[in-house]
């Protein structure tokens, strides 16, 4: 009883569709009605690539920015490491100018 009612109610939303496209080619003939329906295709196909791409360059332009982020916190780091470096050193020099004093 429910797999009638199914069918049912999808041969009622094809019906109209249907229609429409046997309307078309009745009115401009098969051959139009054919380039038609692929340019309609690949308008469909076309904006799926077009969407693919620019989500895969969305993707890409955050995943370098993730990286950008990285590379400035190294930068930092490096920054901090050498100025840490450059204490050391200099307290050094003074130990072993106190050293050669002595």
């Amino acid at each position: 009883m429910w797999e009638k009612n199914i069918n049912k109610s999808k041969y009622q939303e094809v019906r109209p569709i249907v229609g429409g496209i046997v309307q078309i080619i009745s009115t401009v003939g098969f051959p139009i009605a054919a380039c038609l329906g692929l340019g309609y295709f690949v308008f469909k196909f076309a904006s799926k690539i077009r969407e693919d791409s620019i989500n895969r360059e969305n993707k890409l332009l955050e995943y370098f920015n993730n990286q950008n982020q990285v590379l400035v916190n190294i930068n930092a780091n490096m920054d901090r490491m050498s100025t840490t470096l450059e204490n050391m050193n200099e307290r050094l020099i003074v130990v072993e100018q106190k050293v050669e004093l002595k």
